[in-house]
């Protein structure tokens, strides 16, 4: 499947893997084991794959729906929410704005929203952030928490993070990579998520856009999250080694996202 069927559109060219492997892009170890947004040489075939799949190929992995069936405009009508915590569901296909009252918590190396009737509905003792409202504002919500718990350490482990993701051998394959390299291997580099676009929303599946600002290089990246309405909640869909569907690329400004403001309050 292409990226453009998903409604992409004027997202940079992946970034060269001796980039990649750049120190100074590097948030920590367990944003490199989880969301893919830099990456370590040690690491750096786990989650981009051996053979440096383009955007196009790697979005043809496990949890992509078939074709005619990726997320897009024609998709309008939301079904009645069946949110696992209660939360209402929502019409549309956009995100334009972060709701009123919309507020940011610390979250690992980064900031992540929440609002009431969006999310997150529960936020377990251990840290863990979830259950999102079925809804375009809600895919963007559950994207951007996930990100940032990505980067915790307090959640690295086999048994609190992989439940974010959706089912599958993905989940499984980054469990056997927490519990390999473990909470001790997150690094110190900073990073906010300096914006977000929604790419595609469907009733089942969403594509979100999140860029990301290094602080040690002043430099925007871009990650794509892929999501699926799964068991009442946005759960992120990866390819089967974990890693996320969507190589990381250069953004050179944040034209067509909505604004976090992340980092300011």
């Amino acid at each position: 499947m292409s990226d453009s069927e998903y409604g992409s559109d004027g997202a940079d060219e992946p970034r060269p893997a001796s980039l990649l492997a750049s120190r100074s892009f590097v948030i920590s170890v367990i944003v490199v084991l989880a969301i893919v947004a830099a990456g370590v040489t040690t690491t750096l075939s786990l989650v981009l794959g051996e053979d440096e799949d383009s955007p196009e190929t790697a979005a043809e992995g496990e949890g992509v729906p078939p074709e005619g069936e990726a997320p897009g405009a024609e998709e309008s009508a939301v079904p009645r929410s069946d949110s696992a915590c209660g939360l209402p569901d929502g019409g549309g296909t956009t995100f334009t704005e972060w709701p009123d009252g919309t507020t940011w918590d610390p979250v690992g190396v980064m900031e992540a929203p929440s609002v009431e009737d969006q999310g997150p509905g529960v936020v377990e003792e251990s840290g863990l952030r979830h259950c999102y409202a079925h809804s375009p504002t809600g895919a963007v919500f559950a994207a951007v928490n996930y990100s940032a718990q990505a980067t915790d350490p307090a959640l690295a482990y086999p048994d609190v993070l992989p439940h974010l993701l959706a089912e599958g051998p993905g989940r499984q394959a980054m469990a056997r990579d927490l519990e390999r390299v473990g909470p001790d291997g997150a690094g110190t580099a900073q990073g906010d998520i300096a914006g977000v676009r929604l790419l595609a929303y469907g009733t089942d599946r969403a594509r979100v856009d999140l860029a990301l600002l290094m602080e040690e290089e002043d430099q925007l990246v871009s990650f794509v999250v892929d999501l699926r309405w799964e068991d009442g909640d946005w759960k992120v869909v990866t390819r089967e080694n974990g890693g996320m569907m969507i190589p990381a690329s250069l953004l050179n400004d944040l034209v067509g996202f909505v604004p976090t403001d992340a980092g300011s309050r």
